[in-house]
Formats: C-alpha cells, structure tokens, sequence
C-alpha cells in the first residue's frame, strides 16, 4: 500500500487499529447489523465512510481491517452491492443488496 490511493486506507487502520479481544467475537457482536445500519435501501455511501462509521458505532469492537472483510464477504454473499475496488476505500462504494429487484 504505497500509493496515495490507499492513504484512506492507511489512516483508518492508524484511527482503528485492532479489535479489543476482550469484548469477544466480532461477528457474534453485530458486525453485519451495524454494517447494514450505516446503509439505507436504496444509497450508496464510500466504503471508508461505512468502515468508520461502523468502528465509531462499535466502541473498539471492531478494526477497520475487520469491518473492511466483513463487507466483502457481504459482497460475496449478495447481501451488499459494491461499485469499485473494495481494496480502495476511498475509492469504492457500497450499497444494499435490494431483495425486491430494485
């Protein structure tokens, strides 16, 4: 990650470096939930704004690395839609899978 276009990258992961162990699994604790939280039917929003958000919302629960997997395995699993690079934070978007052919 040399390239100015991670520099987003780089700040949330010194912002939300790593997940307090402590206050158990990340998925056991609502990741997906706050994630589909920060997005309304229907917008898309950067996907560094949804990772910092959803670090915010997750009191130390949470690094931005984890928020960041999590959503693309959410990709993967059609549950989000994605415009992008994912690996680019700044770059990319995100947006709620619609479930009625939106």
């Amino acid at each position: 990650m040399d390239s100015d276009e991670y520099k987003m990258n780089r700040m949330l992961q010194a912002i939300y470096p790593r997940s307090n162990p402590e206050l158990g699994d990340a998925d056991d604790l609502g990741l997906e939930t706050l994630i589909l939280n920060e997005l309304p039917l229907g917008k898309q929003y950067k996907t560094a704004r949804i990772i910092s958000k959803v670090c915010d919302n997750g009191d130390g629960r949470f690094s931005a690395d984890e928020v960041a997997n999590k959503i693309k395995a959410m990709a993967e699993d059609g549950k989000v839609l994605t415009y992008g690079n994912l690996s680019k934070w700044a770059y990319s978007e995100v947006k709620l899978a619609s479930t009625s052919g939106d």
